[in-house]
């Protein structure tokens, strides 16, 4: 599945490059300023917040991508790897894949563009979850695992490391909760669980063939934790070529809806909001 333009946002804020409101210059597709009164300025102030929350393509880009060129592939490669990208992650289960990642040294003239916005490498939804677990965890990534103990050996204490600040951790929790706010016209409004605070990013990943992308097949999803300020529980859901409608927002953000609402029930998780 393709990587989210979060990760650059991630980057970018920790390192000082972009703050959570900017200036920018929002054009159409095909280049052009549209001609409708919100976007008449040259230029008009957006928040990150919204800049996650939409679902407009200039909008989603335009940060990872500046982040990436302004300060190099060394900085996207360190990027990458922080996260446990390109390698499989601690699990242990049996052909457990790594995804894609392409050595820095190999990569090409676009992919500076490409990769920054989901394009050029992919990662697997197990690493995709652990990347949101490490923010729903205040920035600390806890290594993912299934087995808690073998009998007659002493529990193994899975590694753990801060590859987040507590603040760009708490800025990016609230980002991600902008995603389910209607008033930020979030994409995954159909995500939200009555009584509880969410936080989660639908995703939308056309497919690779050979020689590029498909404009058929794509991979749809959500992921997201709850209650977003003191999270119990992550769930991902993820759809592999959806039919009919293919956003995230649409196919994975419903099931999100109805799988969390059913573990507040099974592990009593106390609300955090009115309902």
């Amino acid at each position: 599945m393709g990587v989210e333009p979060l990760l650059w946002i991630l980057g970018a804020l920790a390192v000082g490059a972009v703050a959570l409101t900017i200036v920018v210059r929002v054009q159409d597709r095909s280049g052009h300023v549209p001609p409708s009164s919100m976007f008449a300025a040259a230029g008009i102030v957006l928040s990150l917040i919204a800049m996650l929350a939409v679902t407009a393509a200039t909008y989603r880009v335009g940060v990872p991508l500046r982040a990436a060129i302004a300060f190099g592939a060394g900085f996207a490669a360190i990027a990458i790897a922080k996260f446990g990208f390109g390698k499989p992650t601690a699990l242990g289960l049996y052909q457990e894949q790594a995804g894609s990642v392409l050595p820095v040294d190999d990569w090409y003239g676009s992919s500076i563009g490409n990769i920054p916005i989901g394009q050029g490498i992919s990662v697997t939804p197990m690493q995709m979850a652990a990347m949101y677990s490490a923010i729903a965890n205040d920035g600390v990534l806890v290594e993912p695992h299934v087995i808690k103990q073998l009998q007659g050996r002493a529990p193994v204490k899975p590694t753990e490391k801060r590859i987040i600040s507590t603040k760009v951790d708490h800025q990016m929790v609230n980002m991600l909760k902008g995603v389910l706010d209607p008033a930020a016209s979030g994409t995954g409004v159909r995500a939200r669980i009555p009584g509880y605070t969410v936080a989660g990013k639908t995703g939308t990943a056309q497919k690779p063939i050979p020689g590029g992308y498909s404009t058929v097949d794509y991979v749809a999803s959500f992921v997201g934790f709850f209650p977003a300020d003191d999270p119990q529980v992550e769930v991902m859901v993820v759809v592999d070529s959806p039919r009919g409608n293919i956003f995230g927002g649409a196919v994975a953000a419903p099931a999100f809806q109805q799988i969390g609402s059913f573990l507040t029930q099974t592990l009593s998780i106390k609300p955090d909001k009115p309902r």
